[in-house]
């Protein structure tokens, strides 16, 4: 979950926000302070804004025989830049090594526009 502050007084439960165009407008109730959160996704690994949707599957939690059933998709956030999967959790970690040289070899750098935007 992401820790939203106050900028003034660092008061972090006492904050109420109204959505505008992309953005939420947020008062602080303990100092009055008033500031604009924007809700563009980055990734909690590199900072980076460079993120697609990648399909992933929900599986049910295990039971007998420890056999796990698919129950649906979900689209996860990839880091184009770091490589970190689902980037918007708060403990993304970029992936090992030269991901960039790696997404290469994978193809990825060339489908990635006509396939991913």
């Amino acid at each position: 979950m992401i820790e939203i502050t106050c900028p003034a007084c660092g008061e972090h439960e006492d904050l109420r926000g109204e959505r505008r165009d992309g953005e939420v407008a947020v008062v602080c109730g303990a100092c009055g302070a008033s500031f604009v959160r924007d809700l563009t996704p980055r990734c909690t690994a590199c900072g980076s804004e460079d993120l697609v949707p990648v399909p992933t599957n929900l599986l049910e939690d295990a039971g007998r025989g420890e056999q796990r059933a698919p129950t649906g998709i979900v689209d996860r956030l990839l880091c184009w830049e770091c490589g970190a999967t689902d980037a918007t959790a708060s403990d993304a970690t970029a992936a090992q090594g030269d991901w960039r040289a790696r997404r290469a070899d994978l193809g990825l750098d060339r489908h990635r526009r006509s396939s991913w935007d």
